[in-house]
Protein backbone atom coordinates (compact mmCIF):
# COMPACT_ATOMS: atom_id res chain seq x y z
CA UNK A 1 0.00 0.00 0.00
CA UNK A 2 1.40 3.38 -0.98
CA UNK A 3 1.39 6.04 1.71
CA UNK A 4 0.41 9.65 1.10
CA UNK A 5 3.08 12.25 1.84
CA UNK A 6 1.64 15.57 2.99
CA UNK A 7 2.76 18.72 1.14
CA UNK A 8 3.13 21.69 3.49
CA UNK A 9 4.83 24.09 1.06
CA UNK A 10 2.04 26.73 0.95
CA UNK A 11 0.35 26.03 4.31
CA UNK A 12 0.70 27.57 7.74
CA UNK A 13 1.72 25.51 10.78
CA UNK A 14 -1.80 24.52 11.90
CA UNK A 15 -2.85 23.41 8.41
CA UNK A 16 0.37 21.46 7.97
CA UNK A 17 -0.12 19.60 11.28
CA UNK A 18 -3.72 18.84 10.29
CA UNK A 19 -2.58 17.51 6.94
CA UNK A 20 0.03 15.30 8.61
CA UNK A 21 -2.53 13.87 11.06
CA UNK A 22 -5.02 13.38 8.22
CA UNK A 23 -2.45 11.52 6.13
CA UNK A 24 -1.48 9.31 9.10
CA UNK A 25 -5.12 8.55 9.88
CA UNK A 26 -5.90 7.81 6.22
CA UNK A 27 -2.94 5.43 5.96
CA UNK A 28 -4.01 3.61 9.15
CA UNK A 29 -7.61 3.21 7.94
CA UNK A 30 -6.43 1.97 4.54
CA UNK A 31 -4.13 -0.53 6.22
CA UNK A 32 -6.96 -1.80 8.46
CA UNK A 33 -9.25 -2.24 5.45
CA UNK A 34 -6.55 -4.18 3.60
CA UNK A 35 -5.87 -6.43 6.60
CA UNK A 36 -9.63 -7.03 7.05
CA UNK A 37 -10.05 -8.09 3.42
CA UNK A 38 -7.10 -10.48 3.65
CA UNK A 39 -8.41 -11.91 6.95
CA UNK A 40 -11.92 -12.44 5.57
CA UNK A 41 -10.49 -14.12 2.48
CA UNK A 42 -8.46 -16.55 4.60
CA UNK A 43 -11.43 -17.25 6.89
CA UNK A 44 -13.65 -17.96 3.87
CA UNK A 45 -11.06 -20.36 2.48
CA UNK A 46 -10.85 -22.09 5.89
CA UNK A 47 -14.66 -22.45 5.99
CA UNK A 48 -14.67 -23.91 2.48
CA UNK A 49 -11.90 -26.38 3.28
CA UNK A 50 -13.64 -27.40 6.52
CA UNK A 51 -16.85 -28.05 4.60
CA UNK A 52 -14.96 -30.03 1.98
CA UNK A 53 -13.35 -32.13 4.70
CA UNK A 54 -16.78 -32.82 6.22
CA UNK A 55 -18.08 -33.75 2.77
CA UNK A 56 -15.14 -36.07 2.22
CA UNK A 57 -15.87 -37.75 5.55
CA UNK A 58 -19.54 -38.10 4.56
CA UNK A 59 -18.55 -39.70 1.24
CA UNK A 60 -16.29 -42.15 3.07
CA UNK A 61 -19.21 -43.27 5.23
CA UNK A 62 -21.62 -43.30 2.28
CA UNK A 63 -19.24 -45.62 0.38
CA UNK A 64 -19.61 -48.20 3.14
CA UNK A 65 -23.39 -48.16 2.72
CA UNK A 66 -23.49 -47.60 -1.04
CA UNK A 67 -20.31 -48.94 -2.68
CA UNK A 68 -21.43 -47.89 -6.17
CA UNK A 69 -20.87 -44.13 -5.72
CA UNK A 70 -18.73 -42.73 -8.52
CA UNK A 71 -15.79 -40.33 -8.25
CA UNK A 72 -17.82 -37.58 -9.93
CA UNK A 73 -20.62 -37.99 -7.41
CA UNK A 74 -18.18 -37.92 -4.51
CA UNK A 75 -16.55 -34.75 -5.91
CA UNK A 76 -19.97 -33.12 -6.21
CA UNK A 77 -20.86 -34.05 -2.63
CA UNK A 78 -17.55 -32.73 -1.31
CA UNK A 79 -17.81 -29.42 -3.21
CA UNK A 80 -21.44 -29.11 -2.16
CA UNK A 81 -20.51 -29.44 1.49
CA UNK A 82 -17.75 -26.83 1.04
CA UNK A 83 -20.12 -24.34 -0.59
CA UNK A 84 -22.80 -25.20 1.96
CA UNK A 85 -20.41 -24.29 4.79
CA UNK A 86 -19.83 -20.84 3.27
CA UNK A 87 -23.56 -20.28 2.73
CA UNK A 88 -24.34 -21.41 6.27
CA UNK A 89 -21.84 -18.98 7.78
CA UNK A 90 -23.07 -16.07 5.63
CA UNK A 91 -26.68 -16.76 6.64
CA UNK A 92 -25.64 -17.07 10.28
CA UNK A 93 -23.87 -13.69 10.15
CA UNK A 94 -26.90 -12.07 8.52
CA UNK A 95 -29.29 -13.55 11.10
CA UNK A 96 -27.07 -12.53 14.00
CA UNK A 97 -26.78 -9.03 12.54
CA UNK A 98 -30.55 -8.76 12.16
CA UNK A 99 -31.12 -10.06 15.71
CA UNK A 100 -28.56 -7.73 17.24
CA UNK A 101 -30.07 -4.82 15.32
CA UNK A 102 -33.61 -5.74 16.38
CA UNK A 103 -32.60 -6.18 20.02
CA UNK A 104 -30.49 -3.03 20.03
CA UNK A 105 -27.25 -4.73 20.98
Amino acid sequence: MQSVTPDCSSLNFNECVGQIFGAALGNAIGFLILISVIFLTLVTIAWFLTGMFAGWQAVRHIRRLEPGITKGQSRSVTLGWGCGAIVAVVVMILVLGALSSALGL
